[in-house]
């Protein structure tokens, strides 16, 4: 499991699972509060016209041989774009150049693959 910690919040994740937990700490009266929530991404609304764009088209771009992953960022002008996630510069010109009305824009990240968690096995990969 990654933790991350940073003003009070401190989140969670599963390696090979879906599921992020937050946990956000309060001090109210010297006493600390938490309280623990749920967040799993496949579950999820998507809340600004961005996220809905990548979320219907995320399974058929993720379908296309060479990509490697779908994210949300901004083009060099700061406004929001979808970012396709490719092997090489080759993949590039099997995808559109927008989705939806936003600018698409690609990294080349090469070739993605998941890694046994080490921390769970002792610093020793699994047999």
């Amino acid at each position: 499991m990654n933790v991350w910690r940073k003003s009070g919040w401190t989140a969670a994740a599963l390696i090979g699972g879906a599921a992020l937990l937050l946990v956000a700490q309060t001090r109210k009266g010297g006493s600390v509060e938490e309280a623990a929530m749920h967040y799993n991404p496949e579950e999820a609304e998507p809340a600004t016209p961005v996220e809905t764009a990548k979320h219907k088209h995320e399974a058929e771009l993720m379908a296309i041989e060479g990509v490697e992953g779908v994210g949300i960022g901004l083009n060099p002008v700061g406004d929001p774009a979808i970012t396709i996630y490719v092997r090489d510069p080759s993949v590039k010109r099997k995808l559109p150049a927008k989705i939806d009305g936003f600018a698409v824009q690609t990294e080349i990240v090469g070739l993605i693959d998941a890694q046994a968690d080490l921390g769970a096995a002792g610093g020793r990969s699994p047999k």
